[in-house]
């Protein structure tokens, strides 16, 4: 186990045994949450975004990247809710659940202003688009990035 410990790239994508309780266990303990630089869960649609939100992205706080594409974890729930947690993350890989720059503006509505100083040290943004054939997704990338 002292061994697990050291690691700093998790790649559990398509990990299908994966449970909530374990995943948030694991990255819970603080000897596992501060080594953690990469994490990859993509595809692993059945953890709840609370699981997570709550258990095992907020206590890492030295990750610089992540990979949760085709996960519950939305574009804006990274941004209001890991992004203030994990203040060294660069590289971001997600989905934009959100159909509207309206749905997605509505979100971050009434959230501090500061959302924004952690969204722009992303150097590398890949996005998942679900339904590419909508223009307001096109609208909504621009948006964020403007």
């Amino acid at each position: 186990m002292c061994h697990l410990l050291q690691f700093r790239i998790w790649k559990l994508s398509r990990c299908f045994s994966l449970k909530s309780n374990i995943c948030q266990r694991f990255f819970s303990s603080s000897l596992v949450s501060h080594t953690v630089q990469k994490l990859d869960l993509s595809f692993c649609f059945w953890l709840s975004e609370a699981s997570l939100v709550l258990g095992c992205l907020s206590q890492l706080k030295n990750l610089t990247e992540l990979n949760v594409i085709d996960t519950e974890l939305s574009l804006s729930s990274i941004i209001l809710h890991v992004m203030p947690k994990c203040k060294c993350l660069v590289k971001l890989s997600v989905k934009i659940s959100e159909p509207t720059w309206e749905d997605f503006h509505f979100k971050l509505h009434g959230f501090s202003e500061s959302y924004k100083e952690n969204f722009q040290k992303l150097t590398d943004l890949k996005f998942h688009i679900l339904d590419s054939s909508s223009p307001y997704i096109w609208l909504l990338i621009f948006n964020v990035l403007g």
